[in-house]
């Protein structure tokens, strides 16, 4: 065939291996690009490859963590491992309450030591640099000693003032009947007492009739209300011997004896 014969392809054939043509270009340059991120992810920027001592690399995974982001990278590196790490241990308090001491007094009756404890740690590095750690198990290795305080709570017993004068007590009266009457019943004597009149003196001037219409408090041991006094005797509004008897053993049950519920009293003001 001759070259005037010969046969030509139409122009709309050709396009396709044009557009193939581009797409394989396309698909080279592609490439070449992310080769070359691959690159530059696996170098050392040049403000670090400066002080490095391996300038070309840099372990990725280290690259990417987040608290490795925050220090300086010498030698590309991320290390795990253990480690045993001593730590005190406090001491408790322990408060008890003391009816051998006085109300509000207190003394350490035991002092506290601290003890000491073994961790184990799971350690996570980078570059030599500790950025997290998980304790693993603790141990006690000295037990702390527990630190105990004692607070009293005893009722602070007034002293029967030896050389004070004996108590004149007139025939037939109340503060006659209660001398007697406590000594029989209780076994207290002149001391407990000296405490009994000055207790009773002070609430009552030994007064049958004595009466606080404030509180209800009745009577020579000014019973609040007076109506407790019933359980001595049903004459209890008037008698004065029932109100004793009453009275003597409302401060045997509650303080011991005339002088702790005279101590009470000089310390709160009641009893």
């Amino acid at each position: 065939m001759t070259q005037r014969g010969r046969h030509r392809a139409p122009a709309r054939h050709a396009k396709p291996k044009d557009s193939l043509r581009k797409i394989q270009i396309s698909l080279i340059a592609l490439g070449v690009f992310a080769a070359g991120v691959s690159a530059k992810a696996q170098t050392v920027p040049s403000h670090l490859a400066a002080e490095s001592g391996n300038p070309r690399f840099v372990n990725v995974k280290a690259l990417k963590d987040t608290a490795a982001n925050r220090i300086m990278l010498r030698h590309g590196s991320v290390q795990t491992g253990t480690k045993v790490v001593s730590h005190r241990v406090k001491y408790k308090v322990i408060v008890k309450r003391d009816k051998s001491l006085p109300k509000g007094q207190k003394v350490v009756r035991r002092s506290g030591t601290a003890g000491r404890a073994m961790i184990l740690y799971r350690v996570r590095s980078v570059n030599g640099v500790v950025v997290s750690r998980s304790q693993v198990r603790r141990s006690i290795v000295v037990a702390p000693t527990t630190k105990v305080i004692a607070v009293g709570v005893a009722t602070p017993t007034a002293t029967p003032d030896p050389t004070a004068p004996a108590v004149v007590v007139p025939p037939g009266s109340a503060k006659a009947f209660a001398q007697t009457y406590i000594a029989d019943r209780y076994g207290w004597g002149n001391d407990q007492f000296g405490c009994l009149v000055q207790l009773w003196d002070r609430e009552s001037h030994w007064n049958a009739h004595a009466h606080n219409s404030g509180s209800g408090a009745h009577g020579i041991p000014q019973a609040m209300p007076g109506s407790k006094m019933a359980s001595a005797g049903p004459d209890w509004y008037n008698n004065a011997e029932t109100q004793v008897k009453w009275g003597a053993g409302y401060i045997s049950g509650r303080y011991g004896n005339p002088c702790g519920a005279l101590g009470h009293s000089n310390s709160t003001g009641w009893y």
